[in-house]
């Protein structure tokens, strides 16, 4: 992938992905890029997949330092993504769901979504006297990521299971241009705007 990134001052870049270095770049801290007097960096980047799924093999992540430091870190995650609800309404649909299997819940939340709520942009503003899951579940029955991941997440967090709204952007294999060049490898290029901004929600799973 080439990435190009500007910049209104001449300072480091964060790199995506793990750039491929020559004489042009220095690398500083994680994952950045360096370069003399410049406001326009321009550079190459893969995805290591194969690092990625060799992680767990390390020595590093069998360790007993690293262990212990997995156990706090679910202990955080445990207490920092739950939370009570005082939703009677999200109670009930809870009993409606009726499981304890985390795996299932996520499939019964994704088909209540698709048969009972609308997916659209065009939105009502939410009462500031009435709850916004509730008003979104409920009563509007129709909204877009935003809502569809805000409402997930509760969901989720009241039945114990820890869970988090994320914003950010997604992009689709359409949404890319691929540039032939006369090396054995083309260049894949992406404009980048606001309408590839996207809201979900992550699940933590302690495996």
């Amino acid at each position: 992938i080439k990435f190009s990134d500007f910049r209104r001052v001449k300072d480091y870049t964060y790199a995506v992905g793990s750039p491929v270095y020559d004489e042009t770049y220095s690398a500083v801290y994680d994952y950045a890029l360096a370069s003399d007097e410049k406001t326009k960096y321009e550079y190459d980047t893969y995805l290591n997949l194969e690092d990625i799924f060799k992680i767990k093999e390390s020595e590093r992540y069998k360790s007993k330092r690293y262990q212990e430091f997995w156990k706090e870190y679910c202990e955080f995650v445990e207490k920092e993504y739950t939370a009570e609800v005082d939703s009677e309404e999200v109670k009930e649909l809870l009993e409606l769901f009726d499981t304890s299997d985390k795996y299932l819940l996520i499939d019964k939340i994704r088909y209540y979504f698709k048969e009972n709520i609308k997916y659209t942009f065009i939105v009502s503003k939410s009462p500031e006297d009435v709850d916004f899951v509730e008003n979104f579940l409920f009563n509007a029955k129709s909204g877009y990521s935003t809502h569809f991941a805000t409402a997930a997440t509760v969901i989720l967090q009241a039945a114990g299971y820890p869970a988090r709204y994320v914003e950010g952007y997604c992009l689709r294999p359409q949404d890319f241009n691929k540039i032939e060049t006369n090396n054995k490898y083309g260049y894949i290029t992406v404009d980048m705007t606001d309408r590839y901004a996207h809201a979900w929600v992550e699940i933590f799973d302690e495996t």
